[in-house]
């Protein structure tokens, strides 16, 4: 087999391998603000409660802060195995160093229209 560097395919993974990684940050800083939005609404909500205790008639009220609270500590354990599952996967793109281009057994004619196209490939 006949190994070429290309250095089209090879920027062309190079986007990929950096999309991947932008992505993973995207991923990440998302994860995080809901971890801040969820940990924040919770001490609101507790804070709430707190401060209804004692109020006479308000039962109904620290119900639904309650099932606001339990909202809150599902979305954050989504979020927090939605990290789990980001740290331990391994889907890391390598960038290769030699490419394969065509067919390597390819006749005498094929082999000027392969130095054409890998010419038109070196070019762009």
């Amino acid at each position: 087999m006949l190994y070429v560097p290309n250095l089209a395919i090879q920027q062309l993974y190079q986007l990929a391998y950096d999309c991947q990684e932008l992505d993973k940050v995207h991923s990440s800083n998302f994860i995080g603000a809901m971890n801040i939005a969820c940990y924040s609404q919770s001490r609101i909500l507790d804070k709430a409660k707190k401060s209804l205790k004692d109020v006479p008639g308000a039962s109904k009220t620290i119900k639904i802060i309650d099932r606001g609270l339990e909202y809150n500590a599902r979305l954050k354990c989504k979020f927090s195995t939605m990290v789990e599952m980001d740290g331990s996967s391994d889907t890391s793109l390598d960038i290769p160093t030699k490419l394969l281009l065509g067919n390597a057994a390819g006749s005498a004619g094929s082999t000027s229209t392969y130095e054409a196209e890998r010419a038109f490939v070196h070019d762009f």
